[in-house]
């Protein structure tokens, strides 16, 4: 069956076929070149585990937790801000919460995890969120333990004026 025929038949029946879910991980494998200019050699290639793997993790999902009342915003960048650290983008903002994926077997907050939320804060408070309106206020970072099935959400900090500047200024090289 063609890749569109699967699409269709996905956007019609909603049903997750096994050819819908080879699909989602062989347009996963794109990211790499996007990101890091790196092509798997075995790009065409779909071990069935990751399909039942990628399948399982679906199946933990619990729906209501990602349920948006006003926005989803998919890998969104952070304006001029993402360019001070090189490029960076979220997994997903919904509403006001800035939720970062993790499939790790482990269920447990890392510190560079935590740095890599408070960082997407920082930077949306100095460049905002593409394609979210100016009046967006974060209130929420969370990490989603993909293999868990667990959201876990921290309060954002307060963050000074004079903690931004500073952050500029060692994001540009100038501290």
């Amino acid at each position: 069956m063609s890749q569109k025929k699967v699409y269709q038949t996905y956007l019609k029946d909603g049903i997750l076929s096994d050819d819908i879910l080879r699909m989602a991980i062989l347009l996963a494998k794109i990211d790499p070149i996007y990101r890091a200019g790196y092509v798997d050699q075995n790009i065409n290639v779909v071990d069935n585990r990751d399909i039942q793997d990628l399948r399982n993790l679906i199946n933990l999902v619990d729906k209501n937790s990602f349920i948006a009342n006003k926005m989803c915003l998919l890998n969104p960048t952070f304006g001029k801000a993402s360019v001070l650290v090189g490029g960076a983008d979220a997994d997903i903002v919904i509403d006001n919460q800035i939720i970062d994926f993790k499939t790790t077997k482990f269920l447990q907050l890392k510190g560079n995890d935590f740095h890599q939320l408070i960082g997407y804060y920082i930077l949306s408070q100095l460049g905002g969120i593409d394609g979210a309106d100016d009046s967006l206020d974060i209130q929420t970072i969370s990490i989603y333990f993909c293999r868990h099935g667990i959201v876990l959400p921290l309060r954002v900090p307060a963050v000074s004026k004079e903690f931004l500047e500073w952050f500029v200024k060692r994001a540009s090289g100038k501290v």
